[in-house]
């Protein structure tokens, strides 16, 4: 069990590691690094807390950089922000050892394409007084597997 316990934590020191290694090839510079004061998770419990919270921040700073394209090229830079969103989940899966990933992000990406439409039902039904359906998701949206 204890050995478990190590390998376990040497293949995520690794996976870590190979990460930083790779993204300095990508620019990423300790310079570039937005430093947390904590730990944004600190266990399982906390997961989908913090998927949440991520999901938030990226979202943020997309729509920050989307207010200040001018009118006319706001729809492409939405699309490049898909596009370039897709491969940092790629990117990120790769680091992952031993897993494939390519079903979770799929999936994942399929329900982030039908997760507007849900918001927006949602957020018309309150808006008009509309009584709540057994439909609607106060959560992420996400339906599968963290």
């Amino acid at each position: 069990m204890c050995g478990e316990l190590e390998d376990d934590k040497q293949l995520d020191e690794e996976a870590v590691a190979r990460l930083l290694y790779i993204a300095r090839g990508c620019g990423v510079t300790q310079e570039t690094l937005a430093v947390r004061s904590s730990a944004p998770l600190t266990g399982d419990s906390g997961r989908p807390a913090y998927m949440s919270e991520l999901f938030r921040r990226v979202l943020s700073a997309a729509i920050s950089d989307l207010q200040a394209i001018p009118e006319g090229h706001r729809a492409e830079t939405i699309a490049n922000q898909a596009i370039v969103l897709a491969r940092l989940a790629g990117f990120l899966a790769a680091q992952t050892p031993g897993e494939d990933m390519t079903r979770p992000l799929i999936e994942a990406m399929l329900d982030g394409q039908d997760e507007p439409r849900r918001i927006f039902k949602h957020m018309r039904d309150h808006d008009h007084g509309h009584s709540h359906d057994d439909d609607h998701d106060h959560g992420h949206g996400h339906h599968h597997h963290h």
